[in-house]
């Protein structure tokens, strides 16, 4: 008799926790593909797919530009992002978020394009900065 890892019986006895993420006959697929400001592929960039129903995440995958996810029918809410850094820079990207509706055998596609994140601190002054508890050395140096 051939034993079964211990993770695969886990998984057997009490379910994935990723459990819309299907490789089944009643599955549907969604496709993925993520674009910069321009309409560039993003490669790197994460995608996450939440039910819409409720706050919790369904699958999430690193995408090289396009990505495939078989999921139950269901209504989906599905967003990007991205980090890109530099010696200098650290800049944060984000899509907006899409609602999907993912039924069995019918493909459905959807393109998120990634915008960059302003930096919150530029609308501060120092003197907001200072009120918040920030080191007045600290604050100064930032402006």
């Amino acid at each position: 008799m051939k034993k079964l890892p211990v993770v695969l019986v886990l998984l057997l006895s009490f379910g994935s926790p990723l459990p819309a993420v299907v490789r089944s006959s009643h599955a549907g697929m969604l496709q993925v593909m993520v674009e910069d400001e321009n309409g560039a592929v993003v490669h790197g960039a994460h995608v996450y797919v939440y039910a819409a129903s409720r706050n919790s995440l369904v699958a999430a995958r690193d995408c090289r530009g396009a990505v495939q996810f078989n999921l139950e029918p269901a209504h989906y809410r599905v967003y990007s992002a991205a980090t890109r850094s530099g010696t200098d820079y650290i800049d944060h990207y984000i899509s907006p978020n899409a609602y999907i509706q993912v039924n069995a055998g019918d493909p459905a596609f959807v393109i998120l394009r990634l915008s960059r994140l302003e930096d919150p601190l530029r609308n501060l002054s120092a003197a907001d900065l200072m009120k918040m508890g920030l080191n007045p050395n600290l604050a100064k140096d930032l402006y």
